[in-house]
């Protein structure tokens, strides 16, 4: 399963979260995947001030060694850790919208244009649907073309706001416990046809449409909003979507 696009992000070094799907796709037997997990790490990663990538390696060379009681250990250390530090779902300086109706968010978002990151690199007609869980969560999927390869990618995922309902400020994740920060920040709140979404930092940026096409004017003032908040808008890619 690849993991990418809307809604994906979890931690905040994309280089460790690229390791941990790339090698977990290749290696399928588990002694030789968690030594080779464990090497990579080793050899690709500094862990100098860099918290989140560390619980996360923490945790995932635990699970990797398959054993129960470590395991619940690793969690139970992870989540105090988490409580203690705080989780920043969404970039300082930046708010999410109010007066959210996540009932008129629900369905099939296509993906206009997007900061470039590894996980949706060489994806086109990217799109994200949203539907209601049980559990009074958002389940996520989503799905974008990869040309090179000819085939499509999807994953599949769930969010839960982090504050009141009434607040477009959701977390994500997409491999349990790891969450990361989905933030509706500017929105058509008429028809609910165009929004702008971001991630924990200011590296991860979304404009997102009901349609394929988006009108030029709508863009560019998403655009420019974007830009007051700190975006790197002169770096967006501007999405294919014409399957």
């Amino acid at each position: 399963m690849h993991i990418f696009g809307i809604s994906y992000i979890f931690v905040h070094d994309e280089r460790l979260v690229s390791y941990l799907f790339k090698f977990k796709e290749q290696l399928n037997d588990k002694i030789h995947y968690r030594e080779h997990f464990k090497r990579r790490i080793i050899q690709n990663f500094r862990w100098s001030n860099n918290k989140d990538s560390l619980l996360i390696c923490i945790g995932y060379i635990s699970f990797f060694k398959w054993d129960y009681l470590a395991m619940k250990k690793v969690i139970l250390i992870m989540s105090l850790s988490f409580l203690l530090m705080g989780c920043s779902y969404i970039p300082p300086g930046i708010q999410a919208v109010e007066d959210f109706e996540i009932e008129k968010y629900l369905g099939t978002w296509y993906e206009i244009a997007r900061l470039d990151h590894s996980f949706e690199r060489g994806l086109n007609n990217v799109s994200a649907t949203y539907t209601i869980r049980e559990d009074g969560g958002i389940d996520v999927l989503n799905k974008g073309f990869d040309e090179k390869n000819g085939q499509w990618k999807q994953a599949k995922g769930k969010a839960y706001f982090v504050k009141d309902k009434s607040i477009g400020q959701l977390k994500v994740t997409f491999f349990w416990p790891f969450y990361g920060g989905y933030n509706v920040i500017s929105l058509d709140k008429e028809k609910y046809s165009y929004a702008l979404v971001c991630g924990p930092k200011r590296s991860y940026l979304w404009i997102l449409a009901r349609e394929k096409k988006l009108d030029n004017s709508i863009r560019d003032n998403l655009l420019e909003t974007a830009k007051k908040l700190g975006f790197k808008t002169e770096e967006l890619i501007f999405v294919k979507q014409d399957l």
